[in-house]
């Protein structure tokens, strides 16, 4: 047996001095019943399955009629892969309990997990039918929603789920995996419907208000999202996913300042870690205290090495004061973090222009172009560079070629800034003219690439004209 790791909770401190004394010395573990199950367990915890079934073997000798025993190895053969051992084994724990449901339960997830869903769900029909209480009738229902699952069959698993969850307003399991398939299913406006009401019986449910929650932001009803999110962790304050999909939320509707105090308000119950961090600087970044910022994202930085967000913003901290050097050196180590994201090549691109480092400049936003060529942004930012280096053409020719990947009217916009410069006005009008009747409230964006053009009285009539308003 491999040496187990040590553990801080004292019983299973205990047990695992005495498990190495007796493996040290040969001796016969003297466990009970419970206590191999206790360290089991924490062997399974620990990922350490072999060594949890070694241990459970061990026990089978000293306690053969101790169906807990049985029914736990039968769960770690199945999450090991090996049902059909699981179901050698619950043959056998049939002689000790013929009628015990949780024996069939393992048998049906025994066989579902060999692809036999037609005899899974036999047995679980066969075994309804003897089943009072609402909290055994919940289990049958939650797995045969597993097994739905398997099957590919969403809204059966759906109807099922909700079964589930009418017996047993708490059935943790099942309200977990409702929040799933909603998500799988899109099934937004159903859930919203089913956990609001299921929480006006049962207002204490976490994990109920942690899925309304997030069928309310899918929706885009962001301000009762926020709400529900945050009784989610009020009514369990250790419920971090909560916290999390809270902060994401505010992000999204851009309240920094909400996204700070419950950041804060996680330190309480969780130990601050790279992650927490780095949203924290960057709401300190979003509120301008850039220099709290840099400390806040060093701290996280020093905690985890690998946290990329946490050196852009740093980067970006830099940019703000106009410390080139040390800006385009964050941004650099954040690429070399994770060279998949756009923005960050996008920035050092910007950095090198300013710095007048022209070829640097251009490879790295052709970089970041060619991370998200659906992305309007990106084009624009290298056609604008290239219209104040007068190289119209090339940016004309650049937003012809951003036209097969994107079809947003931003590049139209850019395409006309393109030829007005080019001394093409009769070519601009009529593409900055089916720009402003496809996005109106995009045309800033011309203005941007074209400053100059701001006075001029025929495109002020043209852009009047597109917004209703009268000419003067």
């Amino acid at each position: 047996m491999h040496q187990p790791e040590p553990d801080e909770r004292p019983e299973i401190r205990a047990l695992l001095l005495a498990f190495e004394a007796r493996m040290a010395t040969g001796q016969p573990l003297q466990f009970t019943e419970p206590e191999f199950g206790l360290l089991a367990s924490y062997f399974e915890d620990e990922g350490q399955l072999d060594l949890a079934l070694e241990l459970l073997d061990l026990a089978l000798e000293l306690y053969p009629f101790q169906l807990d025993i049985f029914l736990h190895k039968a769960e770690l053969l199945i999450r090991r892969e090996e049902p059909q051992k699981a179901l050698d084994l619950l043959q056998k724990a049939l002689f000790i309990a013929p009628n015990e449901l949780d024996i069939f339960l393992l048998r049906a997830e025994a066989l579902a997990a060999m692809h036999r869903f037609e005899d899974a769900m036999a047995e679980l029909e066969r075994v309804l039918p003897d089943v009072e209480g609402p909290a055994d009738q919940s289990d049958i229902f939650y797995l045969k929603s597993l097994v739905l699952e398997k099957m590919g069959d969403y809204d059966e698993m759906f109807a099922t789920l909700q079964k589930t969850i009418h017996l047993d307003p708490g059935h943790i399991q099942a309200l977990e995996h409702f929040g799933v398939v909603v998500e799988i299913m899109h099934r937004y406006e159903e859930s919203i419907a089913f956990h609001s009401a299921l929480l006006e019986e049962n207002p204490y449910l976490s994990i109920a208000w942690f899925n309304l929650g997030l069928a309310q932001a899918y929706e885009g009803l962001y301000d009762d999202a926020l709400d529900s999110l945050e009784y989610a962790f009020l009514t369990d304050p250790k419920f971090e996913h909560a916290y999390w999909e809270f902060i994401d939320v505010c992000f999204e509707v851009q309240d920094y300042t909400r996204a700070m105090a419950v950041l804060e308000d996680m330190q309480e119950h969780f130990p601050p870690d790279g992650e927490s961090l780095t949203r924290m600087g960057q709401c300190l970044f979003m509120a301008e205290d850039y220099a709290q910022a840099r400390r806040t994202l060093r701290r996280a930085l020093s905690i985890d090495p690998a946290q990329d967000e946490a050196m852009f913003y740093l980067g970006k901290c830099y940019a703000i004061e106009e410390n080139w050097t040390k800006a385009m050196s964050c941004f650099s180590r954040a690429i070399h973090i994770n060279a998949e994201q756009e923005s960050y090549h996008a920035a050092k691109g910007a950095i090198h222009a300013i710095m007048g480092n022209e070829t640097a400049a251009e490879y790295s936003m052709r970089q970041a172009i060619d991370l998200a060529p659906d992305e309007p942004i990106y084009w624009l930012h290298f056609a604008a560079y290239l219209l104040e280096r007068n190289q119209a053409e090339r940016g004309w020719n650049l937003l012809c070629e951003a036209a097969q990947y994107t079809a947003e009217p931003d590049i139209e916009y850019g395409k006309a800034a393109c030829l007005f410069a080019l001394g093409k006005p009769e070519e601009a009008f009529p593409i900055l003219e089916y720009a402003l009747e496809a996005d109106f409230s995009a045309h800033t964006i011309f203005f941007l690439l074209m400053p100059e053009l701001k006075s001029d009285p025929r495109i002020q009539a043209l852009i009047s004209l597109s917004s209703g308003e009268p000419t003067e």
